[in-house]
């Protein structure tokens, strides 16, 4: 899915319990209860919790810190969110968490890098985010290289630079991050970028996804890519079809998942590959629970095996899971039987594109090779 807001909304690291007083697991708890449910009570238990944890373990009172940080920071409900009290939180971690600790230490830097970002509580500094972002990365964290993917393919506090994107998306694949979405999206803006037929529709598309990663006014963003899409912007039109999927846009009733499958049916006929896939989610999902929908669910598994066909990673998993008969509801209603044979061969495409699942489940069913 293409999930900017997903990819950023939390960057959640819980450490392992092994050795935490009872106090500090409560703070763990106290924390997701108040991110989740941010009414008065559940504050005053967390800031209670808090004190009493950090008499209780003072040897983790860097990763209690964290938490803090992560309560104000990543709160359900917008408003309810405190960017100083993130900003103080997490600094404070910071300087407390030992430099051996990479995983605690790369979680607060990218915290921190993303406040700089986004301007919360602190002045935009993109030259800041950068270096902390940077630092991040070299400590692991993979959001980290997420997001210096997208610093360098917008310009955002450094060189626009699209091959040095593009090595932080290939990295995160062969990771096994799922961001074959976002880096379509990114290879789209490439290709296009000297268009002179796409120019506007490019620079619109463009901008809706900075104003993602921004966490900009999602109003703005939603016109930005409607109008991208009305001008024939591929991209653009898979994706308003893929974040109304995730659950965004849905107060616009301009957008529902009939008009969302109709966008990404437009992109399909333009050609771009990752259309065809989203187009083939979306009457998936309205088939859900619907085991008469035969002509339905012949339509999504043509589409995944056109997309596999010409070579998207995602759709080529997609046909191998239905062969391998792991949905055995998908396989009922397509009126199929198992091929093992055949889930090995997609599941193998896809891992020669560096998909590491699709690297897992080709071992899985090797000795079911010609």
């Amino acid at each position: 899915m293409f999930v900017f807001a997903l990819l950023f909304a939390t960057a959640s690291l819980f450490a392992q319990n092994e050795g935490f007083s009872k106090v500090t697991k409560k703070l763990e708890k106290a924390v997701h209860s108040f991110k989740y449910k941010p009414e008065e009570k559940n504050l005053q238990k967390l800031e209670d919790t808090f004190q009493k944890s950090l008499k209780s373990d003072p040897a983790q009172e860097h990763y209690m810190w964290r938490l803090m940080g992560e309560a104000f920071y990543f709160v359900n409900v917008k408003e309810k969110r405190d960017f100083g009290k993130a900003f103080e939180y997490y600094t404070k971690a910071l300087e407390m968490v030992p430099e051996s600790l990479h995983a605690e230490r790369s979680v607060c830097l990218y915290n921190l890098g993303l406040m700089y970002l986004r301007g919360h509580h602190v002045e935009r500094n993109l030259e800041k985010a950068v270096e902390l972002f940077t630092e991040s990365s070299k400590e692991g964290y993979l959001p980290a290289d997420v997001a210096m993917a997208k610093m360098y393919n917008f310009g955002l506090g450094v060189e626009k630079d699209f091959a040095k994107a593009d090595e932080f998306y290939l990295k995160l694949i062969e990771q096994g991050h799922n961001v074959f979405s976002e880096r379509y999206s990114m290879l789209y803006v490439q290709a296009n970028a000297d268009a002179p037929d796409d120019v506007e529709a490019n620079n619109l598309f463009e901008k809706a996804l900075v104003g993602l990663f921004l966490e900009e006014s999602e109003e703005v963003i939603f016109k930005d890519l409607m109008k991208a899409s009305d001008m024939g912007h591929a991209a653009a039109k898979t994706t308003l079809a893929e974040l109304r999927l995730a659950g965004k846009f849905i107060s616009e009733s301009s957008l529902d998942l009939g008009v969302a499958e109709q966008l990404t049916q437009n992109a399909s006929a333009k050609g771009y590959v990752h259309g065809i896939f989203v187009q083939a989610q979306i009457i998936e999902r309205s088939t859900w629970g619907k085991m008469f929908q035969w002509d339905r669910a012949k339509q999504y598994w043509n589409l995944y095996q056109k997309a596999a066909e010409l070579g998207h990673p995602l759709s080529q998993c997609a046909v191998g899971v239905v062969y391998s008969g792991e949905a055995p509801p998908v396989l009922s209603l397509l009126k199929m039987k198992p091929d093992k044979e055949k889930a090995y061969e997609w599941f193998s495409k896809a891992a020669e594109q560096g998909w590491p699942t699709a690297k897992n489940k080709a071992l899985q069913y090797k000795s079911y090779a010609k």
